[in-house]
């Protein structure tokens, strides 16, 4: 099934293109959700948890995310395939540390003009980071990107020229006092494009103030209590610059209708899944999940969302979700594309916590 929406800049160039983590210093963190037992702060041995994510598009979702301003007015579009795309997300411990690895793959056509085509066959995005566990503010050891994009280097392309590939790998260590960036380009045209970071670039003092890793963001994020005065900000790197990126992460709230004549502000969405997860990974049910709303953005004059992102609060009629039977899963996540011209969206498909 193909589906229309404008392709994710590649993690590389737009805002939301940020690597780097530490130890979180006033963190907000109130537990390790992705364990049985959130309070645990300690990185516990042998856990496993593999989840695996359909991925498509649309250029608005009037319940899940806002409208998109797009200048270009559909001159520039992406068909995602759907049966050949997906995300999938393993989270396990090894030596005493946690190892998250994510694989994004995107297949799919853009079009433009009256009749432009450009395939795309497969851009793959690939992460693997190291950190420690909560005792620690979930502080990185090393954090790994590798990528091979396409995107379109004019808003309005006019022919297949273009559009360019960047294929790059990225990254970075980490020691008390800075962070090395190093990015590895693999060709001609990945090193024009990535000449700002042509040279490793060492961020100094990039802990002192809260900070978190692109690459762990969506997983961090689990690790709040879900309220909707949530607001949380912090720093980041931005890979294009090696220059720190100030980020906040707030409860997106929208209006609920109470009564005839009453609303009210709040971040809970009620996601009806076709085909759900249970806790335990042992198959799919379908269960209603009521998933918590949060908007990413930079900030300052020229503030920019770069992901709507809801997590599981609770499963089913367990409001209180005593057992933490949710384990604050990504339920859904909305990503604006490349000039805004749609949403790049991942779903929860199935979750297992078993190799």
């Amino acid at each position: 099934m193909k589906k229309k929406f404008s392709l994710l800049l590649a993690l590389l160039l737009s805002l939301g293109t940020v690597v780097g983590c530490n130890k979180t210093p006033n963190s907000g963190f109130v537990g390790t959700f992705w364990l049985e037992s959130y309070t645990v702060k300690t990185v516990q041995p042998d856990f496993y948890e593999k989840i695996e994510y359909k991925v498509s598009s649309t250029e608005k979702d009037d319940k899940f995310a806002p409208a998109l301003y797009d200048s270009n007015d559909g001159y520039l579009n992406f068909y995602v395939d759907e049966e050949k795309s997906s995300y999938v997300t393993e989270l396990y411990s090894e030596n005493g540390l946690y190892v998250y690895k994510t694989r994004l793959v995107v297949f799919g056509q853009y079009t433009f003009g009256q009749s432009g085509v450009y395939t795309v066959e497969g851009d793959v995005t690939e992460t693997e980071t190291t950190f420690k566990g909560m005792e620690d503010g979930f502080a990185c050891v090393k954090s790994v990107k590798r990528v091979k994009n396409v995107y379109p280097v004019e808003q309005a392309p006019t022919t297949v020229d273009d559009f360019v590939t960047v294929t790059a790998d990225f990254t970075v260590e980490y020691t008390d006092k800075s962070a090395t960036l190093t990015v590895s380009a693999k060709d001609e045209v990945s090193k024009a494009h990535l000449s700002a970071v042509a040279e490793p670039v060492t961020v100094k003092k990039y802990n002192k103030k809260a900070f978190i890793d692109n690459e762990l963001m969506l997983l961090i994020f689990r690790n709040f209590k879900y309220e909707n005065t949530l607001s949380y900000t912090f720093n980041t790197i931005e890979t294009s610059t090696g220059g720190l990126k100030e980020i906040n992460g707030s409860a997106y709230l929208t209006s609920e209708s109470v009564s005839s004549d009453v609303t009210k502000q709040t971040a809970i969405k009620t996601i009806d899944m076709e085909n759900s997860i249970d806790n335990l990974g042992v198959g799919r049910l379908p269960r209603k999940i009521n998933a918590f709303g949060i908007t990413l953005k930079t900030t300052g004059e020229f503030s920019q969302s770069f992901a709507y992102v809801y997590y599981a609060n609770s499963i089913g009629d367990d409001v209180n979700d005593a057992q933490n039977k949710s384990r604050h899963y990504m339920v859904k996540c909305f990503r604006p594309a490349i000039y805004n011209i749609g949403y790049l969206v991942y779903t929860l498909d199935t979750v297992s916590h078993t190799r």
